[in-house]
């Protein structure tokens, strides 16, 4: 149980520097986008960019600098939401509370925000590419959005992350049955 223990704190702080870096991480790219794009995917020799790899050549204002934020901020939060989650979680762990109906909870909840997070992927890259683009001349905007293998392993994921949530609240109703029989 020590083991548990001490992992469990040891992820609480790891997510807790995540949960705030989270979103320093994607203001700072942001800000530190240059003017003009071209040829995207890297900003100042660094390997992410808050730009997706299909947009070639764009002009970046101050607005669609702030549009992007914002739209990114929103595939970010469910990101954020799933690290409190997991806070809880191992807090829940930390002190030992390992079969409870509020871990149930936490571990149905990690599921579906993975979902939601799968789900809004597509719809945020269509709009920032098309937001990225939207100075360039006519016939130069992109609208590019997809949804693959890796969208789809993470839903299957989140769908057995949800099951193991159900088996659990199971096995919690048949234990306090069994808990009150005499």
């Amino acid at each position: 149980m020590d083991r548990i223990v001490k992992i469990s704190h040891l992820l609480r702080i790891l997510f807790w520097c995540v949960l705030v870096i989270m979103p320093l991480g994607t203001a700072i790219s942001w800000i530190l986008l240059p003017q003009t794009i071209h040829l995207g995917g890297s900003i100042f020799g660094l390997s992410y960019s808050p730009i997706p790899m299909g947009i070639t050549t764009a002009i970046i204002t101050p607005g669609i600098k702030a549009m992007g934020f914002l739209l990114d901020m929103g595939l970010v939060l469910p990101n954020m939401l799933l690290l409190y989650f997991l806070i809880r979680l191992f807090n829940h762990y930390q002190r030992q509370q390992i079969f409870s109906l509020e871990n149930v909870r936490l571990i149905r909840n990690v599921g579906w925000t993975l979902i939601v997070w799968q789900l809004l992927t597509p719809i945020h890259e269509a709009l920032l590419s098309l937001v990225l683009t939207w100075h360039n001349a006519p016939g130069q905007h992109v609208l590019e959005a997809s949804f693959g293998s890796n969208n789809i392993a993470v839903i299957l994921i989140a769908l057995i992350v949800i099951l193991i949530s159900w088996v659990m609240a199971v096995g919690l109703k048949l234990q306090e049955e069994q808990d009150y029989t005499v």
